[in-house]
């Protein structure tokens, strides 16, 4: 298991390991995984996130997926 990898660079997760790797929110008491696959892809997970905060969450990554969805 690792620590979250370094989201200063243009990679962020794409450039990652395959690996289990975790961030815990300080301000706002989240925590989240993400499982790195060597495919590429990424699961996670979210804990301990507020109600208006998921919403938005959500919100993004459903127009993140519009996005990257071939047409």
């Amino acid at each position: 298991m690792a620590g979250v990898p370094s989201h200063e660079g243009p990679g962020g997760f794409a450039d990652a390991e395959p690996d289990r790797y975790f961030y815990d929110d300080e301000q706002t008491y989240a925590e989240y995984e993400f499982d790195v696959n060597a495919d590429g892809t990424v699961t996670f997970g979210i804990s301990y996130v507020k109600g208006d905060d998921i919403v938005t969450m959500l919100d993004v990554l459903e127009r993140a997926l519009a996005i990257q969805r071939p047409a």
